[in-house]
This record gives structure tokens, C-alpha cells and sequence, in this order.
């Protein structure tokens, strides 16, 4: 049988077009914000690879084309592979997480890598045949399939593909950013995920690290408003609180109309730029692309984009070698000693950065933020910012940290030889703190029960403020007084449209004051929400490093939440709501966070807080009543009972003693119900695991034990 030398070169075009065009373009298009580089840059060398590898692979067909059996098999494996890399690339996509340089736990994907191995082992084996058989019509069907799907992927990756949040900016500007006044200066580094309790630990056990901060005020009782950077960067840099009141990105859009930390600074004829991790806030150049732009140590787009593609194509049990902890596999070759993803990076910002740095007659003055990511994680940079990826647990957190530190040391002191030092005014902080170590000096058994205020709500509050005023000499200091980062502005200051400065001046009075931090459970998917997750507010009213001074505040479900319950069927008043496993609950009411499973006659709470939402029929006309079957739990041994505050859209109500199974009621007024939906929030004084014997082992936290629930207008 004789082949058109089209029909081979369309054969040796099918594995490089699966592998260099679809699959990378795929996981490309896929995750555009998180990739620094356009394709453009990788479009010329990618190109040329596609014809070379084309062209070779043509030319090994054309050479076993007098041998059939030869010949059938190797056109065969190329176009099998190519449609195992197809149904790999497309089909078989599984949710992995953010390639953020942590470990992926590829246990879990065990399952996945079996059944991808069959179904790769079916594919090239019956395709396979069929080219050997010489089977015309099966052969240009399977190609054209190729063909067909392949574009068709590409078409709609592209369709799919989220809003890119890239800023162009000029060369001039990546060059101006290292340009600083000779005598008006503000620095702000913001250090990613820095918990200030390790900043402490660092002060006390290694000294020599912090000798370069001279003239500093470390603000230890400094808290977060939120525990990850997409809610606490637009707070800092804005003043403004976000509780899910709108979609995220209007807020944030509305809040910089009313102030801006940058626009500020630009008013004041200063120029300003912020250098940090992309996507992360709209005015912020990315520190990849001006590395990529200016840096001799450049690697190559080229092995970033085959490295994805390969990635996406390859079965599950290959990924784990081509991701390799964000050590990616031929990214590895060119990158020399750099640890990977953003740690790499800001080592190569920072040899930038100690390079570039310089002094120039620049406008009014110099405003500067440089956002890196240490040390949040991956652990894989010590404390000398070698490259140790067996970092792990808090001693590798405390290495990070202190790596985190001689990277500002190392702009400090240019500064300093520079001149410019002691004339400037520099900030030193975090965005927010870690979910995963617990604060220093504390441990698991405080007296204050982990189920009323987790760890990771304490740690994430947590953060890193270190401030020298200009011409401000001297040893570090240490200041107790309760600040937020959403102070900043007020710290530097500048009168803000979204924050008043009202508490922040009584602290530094030296009065009381009631700070807020609002916590959700962060995943990566959130960077694609409208809003940000649901968030339970937690009221401050003494030292940060204290667990009892956290108190639980209002829960804040998203407005999405909350448009789920249009499709709920309405509650009519005085009909009972049955807490059974039998019963009506879940039909009735959508039970937010803190629910245990249903019993034979009963629910319990789970932990500090329980929440749930009620459609009613209609807005009411007259005052409600809120009345509860129940009973409260709590450990005899300590209480005499469980206080349960009652909350109704986040306004308390009454709060009940609950030390017997009973009736419990709790009146309000129909004003509070404005939208038709009853957002209940129970908050439970004293959550404690069951003290029966059978339940030695339970982790729940019971509070509060649910029978039935009713809403009815009062007569």
C-alpha cells in the first residue's frame, strides 16, 4: 500500500502537534494568571521545534516505508501516543491544586494513575494494530480525529480562558523602579505569609540576623484583616474592609476611587511602583516579568511551556517526576542553583535590585512597594537563601524566615551605601500570617479550647510590622500597641477616605481598642470567585499573642450563598423544622458551617459556631419569634451550662443559658428581616468533645443539641 508524502508528514506532525500545541496551550489558556510569560515569547522557538521534530519524524517514516511491518508499528505508536496525549490532555484533567512549589500528595491519586495507564496502554495498542493491519480507512479516520479534536481543544481553551489580569508596562518603567531620591524616599517590603511571633522568636535567638535594622519600631501586637493575600493586600493598600457585601472586584475597584495607597503618593508628584506577585492586586508589576526582561540569568520561556505541556500530557504516574515539587523538569536544566517558582524569583529581583539600585533627581520623591513571596511556603530556601528543599515542619519555616530577613538586610544596606538610609521612611510587613504553626510560646493543651478559637484563625492573624521613620536611628524596638495592617496608611500618614484614623490614634495613645479579623477557608479556586469565600468574624479586644483575646463575631455568607437559596422552595411560618435524620432539616433550612451529622431524633453543632439560612415565604409585616427544641451540652466537670448567643443577619438578639432540654425562644423585629432570607447564627460559649466513653476518640466539638426549629409572626 503506497502513502502520499502529505499523509506522512501528517503522521509525523500528530505527536508534536498533541504535545507542543494543544496540551501546553491547554494548561496555558487554563492558567494564564499564574504564568509570567506571554506566547508570544515562546512562539518563534516553539515553532521552529514543531517543523524540526515534524520534519525528523517524516524522514523516519520515509525510511521504514519499504518495510510494512516496521513502518505500521512506528506510525501506529506516534499516532496512539498523540491520541493517549489527546484523551490524557482533555479528558483525564484532574484538579491538582495551585503549582505553588508545595508537594502534591500523589497517593491520593493512585486510582487515577491505574485507570489512565489502561486507558493509554488501549488507546496505543489498538491503534497501533490498526496501522499495522494497513487499514486505510481506520488510519485517515484516527488522523483526522487527531486533527479535529486537537483544534477543536485549542479553540475552546481559548473561549474558556479566564480574563487575563497582565499589566503591560514599558521597559522604562522595569528600569525606573530601581531609581531612588536623593532625600524623599518610602520603602515598603511586604513579606509574604510572615508570622511576626517567628519575627520574635528571630529577635531573641539570633540577633546577629536583625543587625542591619537600625532605627526600626517593631510593632509585635500587629493583626492581619484577613488570613491569605487576596483579601489582605486591597485592605492594606486601600484602608477598606470587605465582608461579601459585592462582587470582589467591584470593591476593590470602588474602595481605590475613594483611596489609594499609590495614587496618593502620585498626587504627592512622587513616582510610584509596585513590584510583586501578579494577579495579586491591579496596580502590581509582576517581579517574574521584570526578572525575565532584565536579568542575565534568564531561563527561557521555551522549557517553562514544553514543561507544562508535558506535564498535562503524560499520565498521572509520570507528573510527579515532571513537577517534582515546582522543580520542573527541564526548567531545572536552565534555571542552575535557583530554587524554584517565586522564591527563585525573588532571588534573582533581589541580585536585580542590588545591581540597579541608584540615585537620581526622580520627581518629588520615590515610593516604592516590593511584594516577595518569602517566606511563605514552599520550605525550600535557608536561612543563608541556599536552595534546601528538605526543609520542613517549623524548623524550616524558622530557616525561611530568617532567609526572608537577610534578603531585606541585603536592599537595607545598599541603601545604605547608597546614602539614602537614613533619610528614608521604610516599612517592613506582612500581608498576613500562616495557617500551619502554631504561635510561639503556646501549645496544643492552652486553657482556652482549640475548638473556640483554632490555631489557624490565631496564626493567620499574625502579622509582621516593622516601621523606621525618616532620620530615625537606633536599636529595634519593641511596641505593644493594637495595630492592623489596614493602618498603614494612617501609619505613613496619610488621610484616607475608607479609614478614618480614629482607632488607629487612640492606640497610639495608648488606649483600648476592639480590632476585627475576618477568616475563610482559602483555596486557590477562590482567585476565580466573584466573592471570597464565607467568613467568620473574630473580635480582638487584647494582645494579638493571647488566645482569650479572640472572641467570635458575625458569620458573613457569600451573596452567592445566598442566591443558592432562590431555588429553595419558601418556609412558611409556624411550620416546624425537624433536626432529625428523618426529619425536614436540610429541606427547609441550608445549613451553613458547624453541623455535625443528623441523628435519630436530634443534630448536634460542631464546634464555636453554627449557621443557618431560612427562605421565607414572604417579608413578614410583624414581629418574629424564634422558638428551639433543644438542649445545650457542655463538660460538667468545668460549667454549669452552655450560653448560646443568638444572632439574626448578623444583629444579636438574646443569648440562652442552656442547661436542660427544653424550650427556647428568641423574639425579633421584622426590620431585620429585609431581604426574605434569615441568616441564624448560634454561637456557643464553651464547644467541648463528648465525655461519654463511647465517644472517647470523637473529635467534635458539641454545644448545642437541635430537635426542631420554628419561625412564626406574633399575634
Amino acid at each position: 500500500m503506497k502513502y502520499s508524502k502529505l499523509f506522512l508528514f501528517s503522521i509525523a506532525c500528530a505527536l508534536p502537534f498533541m504535545l507542543m500545541v494543544v496540551s501546553p496551550l491547554s494548561f496555558y489558556l487554563g492558567n494564564i494568571n499564574e504564568i509570567a510569560f506571554d506566547l508570544k515569547d515562546v512562539a518563534l522557538p516553539v515553532t521552529g521545534l514543531f517543523i524540526c521534530t515534524s520534519i525528523f519524524l517524516f524522514l523516519l517514516l520515509f525510511l521504514f516505508v519499504r518495510k510494512p511491518k516496521v513502518w505500521g508499528i512506528l506510525a501506529g505508536l506516534l499516532v496512539g501516543l498523540a491520541f493517549a496525549i489527546w484523551v490524557q490532555s482533555q479528558l483525564l484533567v484532574w484538579n491538582f491544586g495551585q503549582f505553588n512549589g508545595r508537594d502534591i500528595d500523589w497517593s491520593k491519586w493512585k486510582f487515577h494513575m491505574f485507570i489512565g495507564g489502561v486507558l493509554w496502554f488501549l488507546i496505543v495498542s489498538l491503534i497501533t494494530t490498526g496501522f499495522y493491519k494497513r487499514i486505510k480507512k481506520f488510519e485517515t479516520s484516527v488522523l483526522s480525529a487527531i486533527y479535529l479534536l486537537g483544534v477543536l481543544s485549542v479553540a475552546i481553551s481559548f473561549i474558556m480562558a479566564p480574563k487575563s489580569l497582565k499589566i503591560k508596562i514599558d521597559d522604562s518603567d522595569y528600569t525606573n523602579l530601581f531609581n531612588f531620591h536623593p532625600e524623599k524616599n518610602v520603602l515598603i517590603i511586604i513579606l509574604d505569609a510572615f508570622q511576626s511571633d517567628y519575627f520574635d522568636l528571630i529577635v531573641n535567638d539570633y540577633p546577629e540576623d536583625i543587625s542591619e535594622l537600625d532605627g526600626f519600631t517593631f510593632y509585635r501586637n500587629t493583626i492581619s484583616r484577613y488570613p491569605s493575600t487576596m483579601g489582605s493586600l486591597p485592605s492594606i493598600m486601600t484602608g477598606a474592609v470587605y465582608k461579601n457585601q459585592q462582587p470582589f472586584p467591584y470593591f476593590i475597584s470602588e474602595s481605590r476611587e475613594k483611596f489609594g495607597l499609590m495614587q496618593a503618593y502620585i498626587d504627592k508628584s512622587y513616582t510610584a511602583y509596585f513590584a510583586g506577585l501578579e494577579g495579586t492586586y491591579p496596580t502590581a508589576m509582576s517581579m517574574q516579568r521584570i526578572v525575565d526582561k532584565l536579568s542575565a540569568n534568564k531561563v527561557p520561556p521555551i522549557y517553562e511551556y514544553l514543561d507544562y505541556g508535558i506535564f498535562r500530557a503524560l499520565p498521572t504516574f509520570f507528573k510527579i517526576k515532571i513537577y517534582n515539587r515546582g522543580n520542573w523538569f527541564l526548567t531545572s536544566l536552565a534555571r542552575r542553583s535557583y530554587p524554584p517558582g517565586d522564591h527563585g524569583t525573588d532571588l534573582r529581583f533581589l541580585e536585580l535590585f542590588l545591581d540597579r539600585a541608584s540615585v537620581k533627581p526622580i520627581s518629588k520623591g520615590s515610593f516604592k512597594i516590593l511584594h516577595f513571596c518569602f517566606p511563605h511556603p514552599p520550605l525550600n530556601v535557608n536561612e543563608k537563601l541556599q536552595y534546601d528543599p528538605r526543609l520542613n515542619g517549623e524548623k524550616g519555616y524558622i530557616s525561611q524566615s530568617r532567609g526572608a530577613i537577610r534578603l531585606v538586610c541585603e536592599i537595607l544596606r545598599t541603601l545604605k551605601n547608597l546614602g539614602i538610609y537614613d533619610n528614608s521612611e521604610i516599612i517592613i510587613m506582612s500581608d498576613h500570617g500562616t495557617w500551619e504553626y502554631l504561635p510561639q510560646n503556646q501549645t496544643e493543651s492552652d486553657s482556652v479550647a482549640l475548638t473556640v478559637i483554632p490555631t489557624k484563625v490565631q496564626s493567620s492573624s499574625h502579622a509582621l510590622l516593622l516601621h523606621k521613620p525618616a532620620n530615625s536611628k537606633g536599636k529595634i524596638a519593641i511596641n505593644e500597641m493594637p495595630l492592623e495592617t489596614t493602618d498603614l496608611s494612617c501609619l505613613l500618614g496619610l488621610s484616607s477616605n475608607n479609614n478614618d484614623c480614629s482607632n488607629f490614634n487612640t492606640a497610639i495613645s495608648g488606649g483600648s481598642r476592639q480590632r476585627t479579623f475576618y477568616f475563610y477557608e482559602w483555596v486557590y479556586e477562590d482567585y476565580q470567585r466573584e466573592y471570597l469565600p464565607d467568613m467568620t468574624e473574630y473580635i480582638i479586644t487584647g494582645n494579638a499573642y493571647k488566645r482569650e483575646s479572640y472572641h467570635l463575631g458575625n458569620a458573613y455568607p457569600s451573596p452567592k450563598l445566598k442566591k443558592e437559596m432562590e431555588s429553595r422552595s419558601p418556609y412558611k411560618t409556624i411550620k416546624e423544622i425537624k433536626f432529625s435524620a428523618d426529619g425536614n432539616g436540610e429541606e427547609e433550612a441550608y445549613l451553613l458551617d458547624g453541623w455535625s451529622w443528623p441523628e435519630r431524633t436530634h443534630r448536634w453543632t460542631d464546634g464555636p459556631i453554627a449557621g443557618l439560612l431560612i427562605k421565607l415565604e414572604k417579608i413578614p409585616k410583624r414581629d418574629l419569634l424564634l422558638r428551639l427544641w433543644g438542649d445545650g451540652y457542655f463538660d460538667k466537670r468545668k460549667n454549669e451550662f452552655q450560653k448560646v448567643s443568638v444572632l439574626i443577619n448578623g444583629q444579636p438578639i438574646t443569648t440562652w443559658t442552656m442547661s436542660r432540654d427544653g424550650i427556647y425562644e428568641a423574639p425579633f423585629e421584622a426590620s431585620m428581616v429585609t431581604e426574605g432570607i434569615l441568616n441564624i447564627t448560634f454561637k456557643l460559649s464553651n464547644p467541648c468533645n463528648p465525655q461519654l466513653p463511647e465517644h472517647a476518640k470523637d473529635p467534635r466539638g458539641f454545644g448545642l443539641l437541635v430537635k426542631k426549629l420554628q419561625i412564626e409572626e406574633k399575634k
